[in-house]
């Protein structure tokens, strides 16, 4: 684990942060995608 104070530590955060945000965003819109098919 990196430390939260280390430019490195700041840059492993940000990169999980952005990770999570992009999983989120594509399951928001493979859902929305799919009900588009089904409907």
């Amino acid at each position: 684990m990196f430390e939260e104070d280390t430019p490195l530590g700041q840059y492993a955060i940000y990169d999980t942060k952005i990770l999570a945000i992009s999983q989120y965003a594509n399951k928001n819109f493979l859902s929305r995608l799919t009900d588009r098919l089904d409907a």
